[in-house]
């Protein structure tokens, strides 16, 4: 009885191991086919690296491109900056046609366009007011583009600066109203820009001296 069990179990543990394995190798074909024989992506992207520029796509819009098909092109580049742009593609430095456009043939993979070469540009600034002081009124000759004007005025023997901000229409300011304590006083103009402007307030005009008597002092 004993031997019949033990023969029973053996068996029983030989097919088990069998089974087992076969389970095992079952699983081990399936990741090797998976692995091998997986589908492709039906699509691939892009990705864009360095600064001051964007690309146009002449073959369709997004950021997919569909796999097997053709990626076009052209840099633009954005407001503020300048250069001549450096185009490399997944690492390789490539060349526009004729027409400034840039060719990916039968995409296989995601794609990387990298850009060098392009620096900030210099924002221009708006033209100078020229100024004049007749007396107490300063004037100054109009700016386009201004969204208004800044008058400082320095008191050198105090050495106190005060501004007085006025409207792009404004070609004048008469000092007579602010009442200023005798002395010595360095008067200068800008031009200011409105926020979002694409060019950068002015330099200040050529500085004017204003003097304020002293009424208790006979000349």
């Amino acid at each position: 009885m004993n031997r019949g069990l033990d023969a029973d179990m053996k068996r029983s543990r030989i097919a088990l191991a069998f089974f087992v394995s076969a389970i095992v190798f079952t699983l081990c074909g399936l990741i090797y086919v998976g692995f091998f024989f997986r589908t492709p992506p039906s699509y691939h992207t892009f990705q864009l690296l360095g600064e001051g520029y964007n690309i146009a796509r002449l073959d369709a819009s997004g950021n997919r491109i569909t796999r097997g098909s053709n990626f076009h092109f052209t840099i633009v580049i954005q407001n503020g900056w300048e250069g001549t742009p450096v185009v490399r593609i997944n690492g390789t430095r490539r060349n526009p046609n004729e027409d400034g456009v840039f060719s990916v043939w039968n995409v296989r993979r995601n794609q990387t366009i990298d850009v060098s070469g392009l620096n900030d540009a210099p924002v221009p600034r708006l033209a100078r007011p020229f100024a004049e002081l007749w007396g107490d009124l300063v004037s100054w000759s109009p700016v386009t583009g201004a969204s208004g004007f800044t008058v400082s005025i320095h008191d050198i023997e105090r050495n106190i600066t005060t501004t007085h901000n006025v409207g792009a229409g404004t070609t004048t300011f008469n000092l007579f109203y602010l009442n200023l304590q005798p002395g010595e006083y360095e008067i200068r103009v800008r031009a200011n820009v409105a926020s979002g402007s694409q060019f950068q307030e002015s330099y200040w005009s050529i500085t004017r001296i204003h003097y304020v008597e002293d009424p208790n002092i006979d000349i």
